[in-house]
């Protein structure tokens, strides 16, 4: 077939052609654009959803956790407030107190409150100085010497006895 349209037509046609195809493709693109902006949009308004609920739910466990919290600093207080003294805190405390050449072989703080100690040491001198130092303590009063034994290893056997005070 031969095409006997002047060339100012067939141009014409093509350009007509050609822009009905460019509308369609760019009317195709910004649906696309369109389309993924309201999709992105309904994205964000639901992340800022779930995150105003999630603060709310952050404060209210925050307020659970601080009254539960405020439950244990009174619980604490109340006994602190009934017993001052700590017999955790005194075992403790004897390890400083105490020298590493003397062992305590018994620690007993009876139901009148007494303190009977019972230890093994290798060097006399300690001795008076380990007594001082237990009545200086602030849980201790009047911790004396009762009885000293030398053993046949060298070592001493001691027994202090003393009160409890709180």
């Amino acid at each position: 077939m031969v095409d006997l349209l002047p060339l100012k037509i067939k141009k014409e046609r093509r350009y007509n052609r050609y822009k009905r195809v460019s509308l369609l493709v760019l009317s195709c693109l910004l649906v696309a654009v369109l389309g993924w902006g309201l999709y992105s949009n309904s994205l964000v308004v639901e992340y800022q959803k779930e995150l105003e609920e999630t603060k709310e739910e952050s404060v209210e466990l925050s307020l659970v956790e601080l009254e539960r919290l405020e439950q244990r600093q009174q619980v604490i207080a109340e006994v602190g407030a009934e017993q001052l003294l700590s017999y955790g805190q005194i075992v403790a405390d004897l390890n400083l107190i105490i020298p590493a050449s003397i062992w305590i072989e018994e620690f007993v703080i009876t139901a009148e409150e007494r303190l009977l100690i019972t230890a093994k040491a290798t060097d006399d001198q300690q001795l008076l100085k380990v007594i001082s130092r237990l009545n200086k303590y602030p849980f201790f009063a009047q911790v004396e010497l009762l009885d000293t034994e030398r053993l046949a290893d060298g070592t001493i056997l001691l027994e202090l006895e003393g009160e409890v005070k709180e």
